[in-house]
């Protein structure tokens, strides 16, 4: 179950959408007591409003409930906070402003019956991330062999690096290997800019029609 503690009018809250229609995914918490901190012990996100007016119970929720994410991961919200949102590993959001989690919260908590866990780059950055973020990385990549001629074996120190680490990430489980084991590969098997290429847009092709990689490497 994802909590959303916030003290805002829920008329407010129904410009971006009706937490009722979440029902068995969301549990909104206006006014807090004990038997809500009890029952968040088993919640899967908590989703915080900074500037929630009971400070005792907020610091309960942040410290003693979610462990400030390291025990459940944590959102801390609020109007005034920068546009640029700041996480602190992948289970705290330390910094996002509130109409951007409303905006999101939908797809959050779609996202989140579908797959049974709460995505919080969905909460920051909306439900196409993935795909935008691995056709931003792809496009890096490629434009390292943009002069290479197609059947040439390319150098792996040429793509290695911050940006193919990332992309293989993104694309697991599906691409069936990790960053090290695929810079193995290809020093062991050299492959041409031509294959490099196709691998790198048929991934890219599943994040267009699913929304994640499906396709081993």
């Amino acid at each position: 179950m994802i909590y959303l503690i916030d003290d805002t009018p829920l008329e407010m809250i129904r410009e971006y959408m009706d937490p009722a229609e979440y029902g068995d995914l969301l549990v909104r918490i206006a006014e807090g007591k004990q038997e809500d901190l009890d029952r968040m012990k088993d919640a899967d996100c908590v989703l915080l409003h900074s500037s929630y007016a009971d400070k005792p119970f907020l610091k309960a929720v942040k410290k003693d409930i979610c462990g400030y994410g390291e025990t459940i991961p944590l959102v801390l919200f609020s109007d005034g906070n920068p546009q640029e949102v700041e996480f602190d590993g992948d289970n705290l959001i330390v910094s996002i402003r509130k109409d951007r989690v409303y905006s999101n919260l939908a797809a959050f908590l779609q996202a989140y019956g579908r797959e049974g866990k709460a995505d919080l780059k969905i909460l920051a950055y909306g439900e196409h991330y993935a795909r935008e973020r691995a056709a931003s990385l792809a496009g890096r990549l490629l434009s390292r062999l943009m002069f290479q001629p197609g059947e040439e074996a390319i150098d792996p120190e040429k793509i290695s690096g911050p940006v193919l680490e990332e992309f293989v990430a993104l694309s697991a489980p599906g691409i069936g290997q990790g960053y090290d084991g695929l810079l193995e590969e290809l020093r062991a098997s050299p492959m041409t800019a031509a294959e490099f290429r196709s691998r790198v847009n048929k991934i890219l092709d599943s994040f267009n029609q699913y929304g994640k990689n499906i396709y081993h490497w």
